[in-house]
């Protein structure tokens, strides 16, 4: 009899041990459910299978750092400056030094602002692979900031390192392709917001209301 009971505690006990470890593996599933997924950058959710529905973020609270090239005091990204600023974006400039690294080291540096979303403006140059600035990306994806590339040309980054490539509506890989036109500010809400965009975002004008 008294074996029968310990036979009977100790199947209890398992059934008990059992549940707590389901329970565990649910909490934690819930918790990384909001994570990026492996092999994607932050904000390039375009693979997702779904996404959660959320409000995005109101345009009044979003802060945009756009980061030129090693050339200071130029009006590079002035534009993009300008049409964030019209709809209720802050966006600021600052330019890369004119050192080694310059551009890593300034993307570095917009990582510790935590800005919204971190805007590398390229222009008309190319970017290509860089170890540092691969490090820096890597820098920002871990603290959760997404940043996105202006470039009118070819970019030789790892794509898992930015959430998205900028490019205006009549550049030559935009004209060629069946992605659709918008602003700048609805860009960077979507890149906010962690919402299904494409990895090509052609920018035109903010549409009329």
């Amino acid at each position: 009899m008294v074996g029968i009971f310990k036979r009977s505690v100790a199947r209890t006990h398992s059934y008990a041990v059992l549940g707590l470890a389901v329970m565990l593996v649910v909490v934690l599933c819930a918790a990384l459910s909001s994570c990026s997924p492996s092999g994607s950058a932050v904000g390039d959710t375009q693979t997702r299978l779904t996404s959660q529905e959320h409000d995005g973020a109101d345009r009044a609270d979003i802060r945009v750092l756009i980061i030129g090239a090693d050339s200071a005091g130029s009006n590079q990204g002035s534009e993009l400056i300008s049409e964030l600023n019209a709809s209720h974006i802050t966006a600021v400039y600052s330019s890369a030094q004119k050192v080694h690294d310059g551009v890593a080291l300034a993307v570095r540096d917009a990582v510790e602002a935590r800005p919204s979303v971190i805007v590398m403006y390229a222009g008309q140059r190319r970017i290509g692979s860089d170890p540092s600035l691969d490090k820096a990306l890597r820098q920002a994806r871990m603290a959760g900031v997404p940043v996105a590339i202006f470039s009118e040309g070819p970019i030789g980054v790892d794509k898992t390192l930015y959430a998205a490539r900028l490019a205006p509506a009549a550049s030559e890989d935009c004209l060629g392709s069946a992605t659709d036109v918008e602003s700048v500010a609805s860009a960077v809400q979507q890149l906010v917001d962690d919402v299904p965009h494409p990895a090509l975002m052609c920018l035109g004008a903010e549409p009329s209301e």
